[in-house]
């Protein structure tokens, strides 16, 4: 699998299209997946491609006193056909973030943190609610912690913040 940072306008659109083909709304166009604006904010885009197509992307943008982290992940090709409970299938989760991290790493700290947000209610893609259920299983294990439930840009959504170590050992 190939990553790119901020890949070409023309991979992330084609990619928005086979979003929108799977009703994964948040990421149906440039404008729904907040494109500009993660840029915009300080922020970046990842994609990991398979072959010439981009299979998932996910941005990070400064958030509160630190940085967010798979903003708007999403994935169109399934990594694996086996469960992990530690989200090891996950694209955004497993091969995303890592960059993600290392490309902040220079400001992540205890003080400067990595946090990640899942939508409480508000489902656009028909599996946030999943993805929700994951990080209350990671917060057992410790490489997340729950922060709040907190309206972030007209939606409740939990704050999860990021063990990096604890990530990195599961990883």
């Amino acid at each position: 699998m190939q990553i790119e940072i901020n890949p070409s306008i023309g991979d992330v659109e084609q990619f928005c299209e086979d979003c929108a083909s799977l009703n994964y709304n948040n990421n149906r166009s440039l404008q729904a997946m907040k494109y500009d604006w993660c840029i915009e904010q300080g922020g970046a885009w990842w994609a990991a491609y398979d072959e010439d197509r981009i299979v998932s992307m996910a941005g990070a943008h400064p958030f509160w006193d630190g940085y967010r982290f798979l903003f708007r992940g999403v994935q169109t090709k399934t990594a694996s056909n086996s469960l992990s409970k530690k989200h090891l299938t996950s694209i955004p989760w497993a091969v995303l973030m890592p960059h993600q991290i290392a490309y902040f790493s220079g400001v992540l700290t205890e003080e400067t943190p990595a946090y990640i947000t899942t939508n409480v209610s508000h489902d656009e893609s028909g599996k946030m609610n999943r993805t929700h259920r994951v990080l209350q299983l990671l917060e057992r294990q410790g490489i997340v912690n729950f922060i709040a439930d907190e309206e972030i840009y007209h939606v409740t959504q939990s704050v999860w913040r990021l063990d990096v170590g604890a990530y990195y050992e599961t990883l």
